[in-house]
């Protein structure tokens, strides 16, 4: 294989961090995001993404509505 090719690769490799899987095995910050809005989006406690279903919610229960911003990928 030529030096070219080799800095290529890890050239592009270097540019797409969140696609490879760290060295260590443990998961990146993506991929526990990504996990983290599945579980809340099956959750019975959590409304995830539907704000009218969430005023709703709080109006019934008299309880008031803790919104989350996060940046999802």
């Amino acid at each position: 294989m030529r030096f070219g090719s080799v800095f290529l690769s890890l050239a592009i490799a270097s540019f797409f961090p969140a696609s490879l899987q760290s060295a260590d095995g443990k998961k990146t910050r993506d991929e526990m995001v990504i996990e983290d809005r599945d579980e809340l989006q099956n959750s019975d406690t959590w409304i995830y993404n539907d704000l009218e279903k969430a005023k709703e919610a709080a109006a019934a229960s008299g309880k008031p509505m803790m919104i989350v911003f996060r940046c999802i990928p």
